[in-house]
């Protein structure tokens, strides 16, 4: 259950210090500074000031329309008649609406026509028509203010950047299932901050597009062995497999018609080199995986042993029964290792470099999580917001 967070606690602060300001304040109404305030009150200084930036605008735009056209109707009494009144107010949406896209700032022009709307609808009968626009815009700029203030002067929690950790996504569900959660958020604005957040995956890095797309940070696929740098949107790995030796164990596995995938990268994109996909198991991955593939990630299918690069990795997706056939080949090559997985719900074994993976390509971390939904928050905020290390 989501509990009662900063934002929620700030805009009850600032519609109430709206209020107060109010029974000062001999003119206007506040609830148009209210509402304001509940607009501008934002999850970080930054968004707050886009917010109220938006607001000015539309209030501004608003206003300097809803005041002619309000004059208008009072000086001149048969524009008051319904369907001319509601004729012209229809008429003067398009300007409302015209004018903060002519000068960039689009998200402010359904607030403008808000703004026009309540000075030309709601009162055309007030006395001073100047008058009531300047305090409808004057309210909004006091919700506005309050705001930015209360935004500004809120004790936030101080980020520990002594501590790190690494989160472990083991399950393709944990991904779909992380988007769907308010986690994301927030783990989101823990990376803002600047906390030292690895993710690792055992995944083909095609399954974390979304993931990096949202989050604009580094990951490692592959268990570790391939990093994905934001920065530049390419792959890396800094240990491979040997060309003679990927190209050894292929050739003895082909002997006994068992192909499995060849991953080289260049150029930080990832190659999947494949002879067959005799297995139906691999061609149902491949499927599979193609469906999910951008421009970092492409297959070729050439004639494996003519490829003269080093490997990522060569990945097995096998049937059950054919499962201690590869252990007991593989087993007898040095400088590898390999890691039995289930993919998919199929068999997988994965051959890389003696020394890849992430305890070659990570500083050690303080903290590993397995990510677990509604918990790995908790642990998280436990870990950078305690104390600091002394």
């Amino acid at each position: 259950m989501p509990k009662v967070g900063m934002r929620m606690l700030k805009t009850a602060i600032a519609v109430f210090l709206c209020f107060i300001v109010y029974l000062f304040r001999e003119n206007g109404i506040p609830f148009y500074s209210a509402i304001a305030a509940v607009l501008c009150i934002q999850q970080d200084m930054k968004n707050s000031k886009k917010q109220a930036k938006s607001r000015l605008i539309s209030t501004l735009v608003g206003g300097i329309l809803g005041i002619p056209v309000l004059w208008l109707l009072q000086e001149y009494k048969w524009l008051q008649v319904d369907v001319i009144h509601y004729m012209i107010v229809s008429i003067m949406i398009i300007p409302a609406l015209y004018i903060p896209v002519l000068i960039k700032q689009p998200q402010s022009a359904y607030i403008s026509c808000v703004v026009f709307m309540s000075i030309t609808v709601s009162h055309i009968h007030d006395d001073n028509p100047f008058i009531f626009g300047v305090n409808r815009m004057i309210d909004t700029f006091i919700g506005i203010g309050i705001a930015l203030l209360v935004n500004k002067i809120t004790v936030h929690k101080t980020l520990n950047q002594h501590q790190s950790c690494c989160i472990i996504i083991q399950d393709n569900k944990d991904i779909e299932s992380l988007f769907e959660s308010y986690e994301a958020y927030h783990i989101q604005q823990l990376l803002r901050q600047k906390a030292n957040i690895t993710f690792v995956t055992p995944f083909h890095p095609s399954y974390m597009n979304t993931f990096a797309d949202y989050f604009h940070t580094d990951y490692y696929a592959f268990h570790g062995v391939l990093k994905y740098n934001s920065s530049t949107q390419l792959l890396e790995c800094n240990t491979l497999l040997n060309t003679t030796l990927w190209q050894s164990i292929y050739e003895e596995c082909r002997k006994k018609n068992m192909y499995p995938f060849v991953y080289t990268i260049r150029d930080g994109v990832l190659y999947t080199h494949y002879e067959n996909l005799r297995c139906s198991i691999m061609k149902e991955i491949y499927d599979l995986t193609k469906v999910n593939v951008m421009y970092r990630y492409q297959f070729h299918k050439n004639i494996i042993l003519e490829l003269d690069e080093n490997a990522v990795c060569l990945e097995f997706y096998i049937e059950e029964k054919n499962n201690n056939k590869v252990l007991e080949l593989i087993k007898k090559y040095p400088n590898i290792q390999y890691i039995d997985d289930s993919y998919h719900k199929k068999y997988c074994i994965r051959v890389f470099a003696k020394q890849s993976g992430c305890i070659h390509l990570v500083e050690k971390p303080s903290v590993t999580f397995t990510y677990k939904k509604n918990k790995t928050l908790k642990d998280l905020y436990k870990l950078f917001y305690s104390k600091s290390l002394k």
